[in-house]
């Protein structure tokens, strides 16, 4: 049996969507959502701010969730997103994404054999870039905060 010595890891690189934001115009959210792939929405939850307050620190679609210090902050394997909470009501509805892909250090070695973690749009999955660049205001959208990456994701 070989036995291998020094560092050891099963991570590998991920790249990913991370984003929440108020639903303000449910009428222009609806119009929007509805043209979203339904193979997605499982990394898809909308809420309201009482329900999440009812959650506390919950894990569920590839991130944690919580409200702490007057925010709710979304969390991946890598990253954070938070909007304030001072100016939401327990009705008031919340999107969230998050995606992790898993697709490996190969996929992100440039020529010269070196990760390489610099990703634009392009790099994302068609219904990937429709959700993150539809998180906007003509959308139905308030209080947007969302990144796209890459990361170790364990």
């Amino acid at each position: 049996m070989k036995i291998r010595n020094g560092f050891v890891s099963n991570s590998s690189s991920s790249s990913f969507i991370l984003g929440i934001a108020k639903i303000k115009d449910k009428q222009k959210f609806d119009n929007w959502f509805s043209k979203i792939d339904s193979r997605f929405l499982r990394y898809i939850s909308i809420r309201t701010v009482g329900e999440l307050e009812s959650l506390h620190d919950a894990c569920y679609f590839n991130a944690d969730l919580k409200i702490e210090n007057e925010e709710v902050k979304l969390h991946n394997f890598c990253k954070e997103v938070s909007i304030p909470v001072k100016n939401l009501t327990p009705y008031d509805l919340l999107f969230m994404v998050a995606t992790c892909n898993d697709e490996g250090d190969d996929s992100f070695v440039n020529p010269c054999g070196d990760l390489n973690w610099e990703i634009d749009t392009s790099d994302l999955s068609e219904n990937e870039r429709k959700v993150y660049e539809g998180m906007i205001k003509e959308n139905g959208f308030d209080l947007i905060n969302s990144i796209f990456g890459v990361g170790r994701n364990g």
